[in-house]
C-alpha cells in the first residue's frame, strides 16, 4: 500500500513538472500567411493558393507527347513547428511545344512567438537543370519585419542547420520560393526544397521527461 501511494505521488509530481514545462514552452503565433503553387503550360496556368493557417497541400501536372511537368507543395503551420516542402520537375524532348513550361512554389508567413524561444532552422535545397532552355532557382529568407534585419538567407543549393533566438513580441517574416522552367525546346529542370523551424525544448521540459523515465524504471 505504501509503495502504491509513493508511486501515485511520484506520478503526480511528474505530471505537474511536465505541465509546468509545457506551459513555459514558447509557441508560434501566425499573423498572416500566403502559400501557393503555379504551373504554366501550353494549356494555361493553374495557380491554387491559400491564406489560411494549418496545412496546405496542392499538386498540378501537365503531360503531352515528349513534354511533361509537375509542381507540388506540402506545408504546415503548427504551434511548435512550421515546415515547407516543394518540388517542380519539368521535361521536354520536343524541339518546339508552344512553351514555355514553368512551375513555381511560394510561401510567405509572418509570425511572432508568445515567449522567448530557441528555434532550430533546417534548410535543404536541390537544383538541377540540363539543356540551354532550362532554368531554376530557390530563395529562403527569414527576417525581422520592423528592422529588416536578415537572420538567414540563401539563394542557391544549400544544406543548413542552425539555432536562432526568437524574441517575444517581435514579428518575423519567412519567405520561401522556388521555380523551374523549360523554354520551347529540349531540356529538363528540377527544383526541390525542404524548410522547417521548430521550437527547441526548454531544459525544464527535458528534465521533466528524464524524471518520468526514471519513475517508470523504478515501478518496473
Amino acid at each position: 500500500m505504501k509503495n502504491t501511494k509513493k508511486n501515485i505521488l511520484s506520478l503526480t509530481a511528474v505530471a505537474a513538472a511536465l505541465s509546468a514545462a509545457a506551459s513555459a514552452q514558447a509557441g508560434f503565433v501566425y499573423t498572416s500567411s500566403l502559400r501557393s503553387i503555379a504551373l504554366t503550360s501550353p494549356s494555361g496556368t493553374a495557380s491554387p493558393s491559400s491564406s489560411a493557417f494549418g496545412d496546405f497541400l496542392e499538386f498540378r501536372s501537365y503531360n503531352a507527347p515528349f513534354v511533361s511537368g509537375a509542381v507540388q507543395q506540402g506545408s504546415t503551420l503548427g504551434v511548435e513547428s512550421m515546415s515547407f516542402g516543394a518540388f517542380a520537375q519539368l521535361f521536354s524532348n520536343a524541339a518546339s511545344f508552344g512553351g514555355p513550361l514553368s512551375g513555381n512554389s511560394l510561401s510567405s508567413v509572418v509570425f511572432t512567438v508568445d515567449s522567448a524561444m530557441l528555434a532550430a532552422l533546417s534548410v535543404g535545397t536541390n537544383l538541377q537543370s540540363f539543356g540551354a532552355g532550362a532554368s531554376n532557382g530557390v530563395s529562403v529568407v527569414l527576417r525581422e519585419v520592423a528592422t529588416g534585419n536578415v537572420l538567414y538567407s540563401t539563394s542557391s543549393s544549400a544544406n543548413d542547420s542552425l539555432e536562432l533566438t526568437l524574441v517575444a513580441g517581435t514579428s518575423y517574416q519567412l519567405d520561401v520560393s522556388g521555380a523551374a522552367a523549360v523554354a520551347s525546346g529540349t531540356g529538363n529542370s528540377f527544383m526541390n526544397y525542404s524548410v522547417s523551424i521548430s521550437a527547441v525544448p526548454a531544459p525544464g521540459a527535458l528534465a521533466a521527461f528524464g524524471l518520468a523515465a526514471m519513475t517508470r524504471r523504478r515501478r518496473r
